[in-house]
């Protein structure tokens, strides 16, 4: 199960032993590479690879997360939501640096 928060994707799996959710991964938006898109009812996801060992030549590699939802207009719907929140995101930081820009005081030369 995918998640969409204001800041990041999560996905959710159940642990049927002890029927707890736990997370299995998240991915800030700040780390997507390109655009979510969708091809039938899967969700593909670009994000920056975010393992502990890089090969010298893989510098900003993406890494593809794949989700598998119910059906196509779930997965549409999915990442139209993710679109819509990294939209929001990407305002709400620039309020912020607007605001604080007008918050810091202008020293004179």
């Amino acid at each position: 199960m995918a998640l969409r928060t204001v800041r990041r994707v999560l996905c959710i799996k159940e642990v049927e032993i002890l029927n707890l959710m736990s997370i299995d991964w998240q991915c800030p938006f700040e780390d997507f590479v390109s655009p979510p898109s969708v091809n039938g009812n899967l969700l593909n996801i670009s994000v920056k690879d975010q393992s502990l060992f890089h090969k010298k030549d893989s510098a900003n590699q993406a890494f593809l997360r794949k989700i598998y939802l119910q059906n196509a207009t779930t997965a549409e719907r999915a990442r139209r939501a993710i679109e819509d929140a990294q939209s929001m995101r990407h305002q709400q930081k620039l309020m912020k640096q607007s605001s604080l820009k007008l918050l810091r005081p202008q020293m004179p030369f």
